[in-house]
């Protein structure tokens, strides 16, 4: 029996079945060729280690130095919001007070211990709540001991008698944490004579 060669087979295929030719392997019959070796710089790794270690720690320091940041200033408004908080507590004291003690009683507390001065201050660490803790304050200012409730917080409450002659008195709270680096909450409250 005689084999058929591959072109007797490829036409008889061909004459019965439509045949999709393909293109040539790019591979067939081409020699081998070694592939390149690249070239050995001596040094170049280590130069390169020690850049991408500088960027890494760069980058490290970056991200304490903003980490750093974010605290001081989350600790500065929650700060300043508690300032803030402890001074409108003594406007509202103040108002209250005019109320429960009367405005004669307090126009000639603060007209004594102003004697001359058309301004006077007291350092409010905690605030009266009957007549005779109000009689008893002594103008001063705050000092770091005189916290209020144990906190870093100083509040002191400046009144303005410049205008006592037309029933009017101007109060100005201030309340700073002991940093010094702060400007702290101010509050001011005019209060009138009621009749």
């Amino acid at each position: 029996m005689v084999r058929p060669t591959s072109r007797q087979l490829a036409s008889h295929l061909t004459s019965q079945h439509q045949l999709v030719s393909l293109p040539p392997s790019p591979f067939h019959n081409q020699e081998q060729l070694p592939m390149p070796r690249p070239k050995l710089q001596k040094g170049q790794t280590i130069i390169e280690v020690l850049v991408a270690a500088a960027l890494t720690a760069l980058a490290f320091v970056g991200l304490l130095a903003l980490g750093s940041i974010s605290i001081r200033t989350t600790s500065y408004s929650r700060n300043q919001n508690l300032a803030s908080s402890y001074s409108s507590q003594a406007a509202d004291w103040l108002r209250n007070t005019r109320t429960s003690f009367g405005w004669g009683a307090i126009a000639a507390k603060l007209s004594l211990d102003a004697g001359a001065n058309p301004t006077v201050t007291y350092c409010l660490p905690t605030l009266p709540t009957t007549q005779a803790e109000f009689i008893a304050l002594s103008p001063s200012t705050c000092n770091p001991s005189q916290t209020i409730d144990s906190t870093i917080y100083l509040r002191s409450i400046t009144f303005d008698l410049t205008k006592l002659n037309n029933n009017l008195i101007k109060a100005i709270i201030d309340t700073k944490w002991l940093d010094n680096t702060n400007p702290g909450a101010r509050v001011e409250v005019t209060l009138g004579k009621t009749e």
